[in-house]
């Protein structure tokens, strides 16, 4: 009855299941274990049955995060991945997860936030967690915008540079290596540039232990 209402609700599966999935479920299982990948590297494992959509698994994982408004549930995604290829894409909500994944193991599904309408909320650490890996993995790829005027930029990133060292547990002064790892993908900054380096040390200083 539970698979009907989901097939009257979101449709059908697009695709016969797979020989394997199609054993499993002759076998009395029909469902299994799935490592969801979050920023930052972790992995979160999610029981996925044959009929499940990207929403319901969505929405388990926001409740985890304390996410009650729906519509800021909206704004996540599941991503499907196919391993050493840059093939990629969003799970649409009523999508069925077992219709991407392959017999041979080729698709990786991770979790992420696509859209930043609805303001942010710290009181669950999962979600703070989830949100500062996120937004560091854009950051260091270049992806976020940075303030045209040179002492800006060097006292913003300064900043972010101190607060990912901190964030590791550290506290130490950073190495010019560790430096070199905090800062964003960008031909405006020059890891060995002094100027660079006495804000990122005057900024550790302030907010350092």
């Amino acid at each position: 009855m539970k698979n009907l209402k989901r097939s009257l609700s979101f449709g059908g599966r697009r695709y016969i299941p797979s020989h394997s999935e199609m054993e499993a479920i002759l076998a009395g299982r029909n469902s299994r274990r799935l490592p969801i990948m979050l920023p930052g590297g972790n992995e979160i494992s999610c029981k996925i049955r044959s009929f499940s959509v990207a929403f319901e698994v969505v929405q388990d994982f926001c409740t985890e995060m304390g996410i009650i408004n729906p519509a800021e549930v909206k704004e996540f995604s599941i991503n499907a991945t196919k391993k050493k290829s840059d093939w990629t894409r969003p799970i649409h909500s009523d999508e069925y997860l077992f219709d991407f994944l392959l017999d041979d193991g080729s698709i990786s599904l991770s979790f992420q936030r696509i859209m930043w309408k609805q303001p942010l909320q710290f009181n669950n650490d999962l979600y703070v967690e989830f949100h500062y890996q996120l937004l560091v993995a854009n950051y260091l790829k270049g992806r976020l915008l940075l303030p045209m005027s040179s002492s800006t930029i060097y006292q913003q990133v300064a900043e972010l540079t101190a607060l990912q060292h901190l964030a590791l547990g550290l506290t130490d002064l950073p190495s010019n290596a560790e430096v070199k790892q905090y800062l964003p993908q960008t031909d405006r900054l020059n890891p060995s540039d002094e100027r660079l380096l006495a804000t990122i040390r005057a900024q550790f200083s302030t907010l350092g232990p």
